[in-house]
């Protein structure tokens, strides 16, 4: 099983859409940020389950993603055209990055 970018699970969920041009509101730095710590959550839970097929591991990603759609009030198309955004600005995503692997961290040091 290989490891994929929330971009990759998001193409896969939408039926390999291409990213369009941001035509609304870009989710804020914050949503985006919890929505990928979970997101990478996700993954290394799926990477783990050696048990299950890459069909079976995309329908669980892809569940999940919809499930932190739904708590944010947010659609997935809404958080593509927000990543891609941000992607267009390498500095922007560099930054949300960051502070995911910061609350990763954060969540590691909890759990030892």
């Amino acid at each position: 099983m290989r490891y994929r970018s929330p971009l990759g699970i998001l193409l896969i969920c939408l039926g390999m859409a291409t990213p369009a041009a941001p035509q609304g509101e870009i989710l804020p730095r914050h949503v985006m940020v919890s929505i990928l710590v979970h997101t990478e959550l996700a993954n290394a839970w799926v990477l783990s389950q050696d048990h299950l097929s890459p069909t079976e591991a995309d329908t669980l990603l892809c569940a999940h993603m919809q499930r932190l759609c739904d708590t944010h009030q947010i659609t997935l198309a809404s958080f593509q055209q927000s990543y891609a955004y941000y992607g267009q600005h390498p500095a922007w995503m560099q930054e949300l990055y960051g502070w995911v692997v910061v609350e990763l961290e954060k969540l590691l040091a909890q759990a030892d």
